[in-house]
């Protein structure tokens, strides 16, 4: 399996680490989480994991992805890197906020 090369302080440097998936608390966004890391990992050959604890918010998810555990990013914590089900039109005005605020380690939409 292959790994990210990921530089950061909590996780000591340029470390070889899977690619973390947030998975929120609803059944598609279940679904679509196992799938996604089935494909991540069996068709592109990465190791994937997924989060231990399901995420309740849409903005929890987006603080997760950007590696914050405070809306203004003064905690921080292990980012992860995808999210999937994620419907922003749920918290379309706290992300704008964030990504103004936050514009390095906010996470884009794709």
């Amino acid at each position: 399996r292959r790994y990210l090369l990921e530089n950061s302080s909590l996780i000591g440097g340029n470390t070889p680490t899977p690619i973390r998936l947030v998975v929120y608390d609803w059944a598609s966004a279940d679904v679509a989480s196992t799938l996604v890391e089935i494909l991540i990992g069996e068709v592109l050959g990465y190791h994937v994991v997924q989060d231990a604890t399901k995420t309740v918010s849409i903005f929890d998810g987006i603080l997760k992805l950007a590696g914050c555990s405070s809306a203004d990013c003064s905690r921080s914590q292990v980012n992860s890197h995808v999210a999937v089900e994620t419907w922003l039109a749920e918290a379309i005005t706290l992300f704008q906020n964030f990504q103004e605020s936050n514009a390095a380690k906010a996470p884009e939409d794709l």
